[in-house]
């Protein structure tokens, strides 16, 4: 494994956000227009009545779903990571955590 000083984490973190800010890097679809699902209506369902939660490693979640890891250490992510802290406590869900390397404490 390379060791990268801080420095040269921290700017690969930021070419990171910077290349998704500026580049078209959107993938073409997402796989579903392969996916045909069958028609079964349910007209007399209560959505009220329908309980996504789940409980998570002690912890209850609205769904079963989490926002996917974002990564620190440059200056540039703390605000896309705290928006995004804040949506998935706002709406009880999950957020993974990547790579941290890069911050400085």
């Amino acid at each position: 494994m390379v060791e990268r000083s801080s420095s040269e984490t921290e700017d690969r973190k930021d070419d990171h956000i910077r290349i998704v800010q500026e580049k078209d890097v959107e993938t073409s679809g997402t796989g579903f227009e392969d996916v045909q699902l069958v028609h079964e209506a349910l007209p007399e369902l209560h959505y009220d009545a329908i309980d996504l939660s789940v409980e998570f490693l002690g912890h209850e979640l609205s769904a079963p779903i989490f926002i996917e890891s974002m990564t620190g250490g440059h200056q540039n992510t703390t605000d896309i990571n705290r928006a995004l802290a804040n949506a998935a406590q706002e709406t009880d869900i999950a957020m993974g955590l990547g790579s941290q390397r890069a911050i400085r404490l």
